[in-house]
């Protein structure tokens, strides 16, 4: 079964589609500008005889109904909450099943023969513009405009 896991920290996210493959070993890292942490969060995830599983490590505590585990299957529905070791820091972990409505990565594909030069950024000039919505002190009064509808 292909499942959608969403990994939340106070100050950002991550999608990870985990595809309908089998007996492999998987772990996936989490860059620090998306956990706010200082080093890599490792998830190690795991698919056996069609089942996938997160297990705790090193780094983190998972639990449930806040009863520590060492292993967990991974079933649409579950919500997850780690413990960074030896901190007060928690992150959550969501799951879906994977379905069209979640995993279609079709749109971000451009068609280049309506559009044959494609500038991708934040900036004014690009044809395609996506937006941050982190805040920092150089870009505060954008993102105060942003919000009250002035900005883009």
């Amino acid at each position: 079964m292909s499942l959608l896991i969403t990994v939340v920290f106070e100050n950002g996210f991550q999608e990870i589609y985990l595809p309908g493959i089998n007996n492999k070993s998987s772990p996936v890292d989490i860059r620090p500008h998306i956990s706010g942490w200082r080093e890599d969060i490792t998830l190690p995830l795991a698919v056996w005889d069609n089942v996938w599983s997160m297990s705790g490590s090193k780094q983190f505590i998972i639990t449930i109904n806040e009863h520590p585990v060492d292993k967990v299957e991974l079933k649409p529905g579950l919500l997850l909450n780690c413990q960074l070791a030896g901190s007060d820091e928690i992150f959550a972990v969501t799951v879906d099943e994977a379905d069209s409505g979640n995993t279609q990565f079709d749109k971000f594909l451009l068609d280049f023969n309506v559009c044959q030069w494609v500038k991708i950024g934040s900036g004014g000039d690009s044809v395609v513009r996506y937006a941050s919505h982190l805040c920092f002190a150089e870009t505060r009064g954008d993102c105060e405009r942003g919000r009250r509808g002035g900005g883009s």
